[in-house]
This record gives structure tokens, sequence and C-alpha cells, in this order.
């Protein structure tokens, strides 16, 4: 399952039969599987930032980290 939403991740997991992931883990897969450049990937969690309003957000502050962190 995928979510953005912090409040409701907790209740999600504990109803959910597989994981919860946030939306920012599928840019991630996708450098996974070559299908994005860690530029373009970067760029894309850029624009999730503004679009969705993410000032000082837990999930983009750990996507970007982990982003960041790929070789």
């Amino acid at each position: 399952m995928i979510t953005d939403d912090t409040v409701a991740l907790e209740k999600l997991e504990k109803i959910c039969k597989k994981k919860v992931r946030f939306s920012t883990m599928l840019i991630y897969a996708l450098i996974i599987k070559k299908k994005l450049t860690k530029k373009q990937a970067l760029s894309i969690l850029e624009r999730m930032r503004v679009k969705r309003n993410w000032k000082d957000n837990v999930i983009f502050e750990q996507a970007k980290i982990l982003l960041e962190n790929i070789n």
C-alpha cells in the first residue's frame, strides 16, 4: 500500500497485510530498476515537495537522504 499520510500510517500498518510505504519509495524503486537517474529522481522529489506543500516534511526529508546516498 502506498500513502503520504503520516498520521494514518500506523493505522494502515495494523490493518494491511502488506507493507505500507510512502509514495517516495516508488522513485527509489525506479532508480534501482534503472528507469530513472539519481538527478531525475531528485528533481521529481523536489516537484512533489512543492506541489504537496511539503516544507519540513519527514517523508520528503527521509526520501532526500535515501536518494542522495545512492551511488
